[in-house]
């Protein structure tokens, strides 16, 4: 028979997690999140402004 253990969502064991600890990984997340944000919009702006004759464009044909 299998052991079954109580995990919360991020792999540890019930027991190790330590609660002082999610709100750190919450900010974590959020920082990630609004990094990504960031970058697509970077992204988008020279994709959308230089997509003439130049590699960015080859990258949107590709999207």
């Amino acid at each position: 028979m299998a052991r079954g253990h109580n995990a919360n969502d991020y792999g540890a064991p019930a027991t190790r997690s330590n609660k002082l600890h999610r709100p750190l990984i919450i900010a974590n997340h959020v920082l990630h999140f609004i990094s990504s944000i960031i970058i697509m919009s970077i992204a988008a702006y020279f994709i959308h402004n230089f997509n003439k004759n130049t590699y960015l464009g080859a990258i949107d044909a590709l999207i």
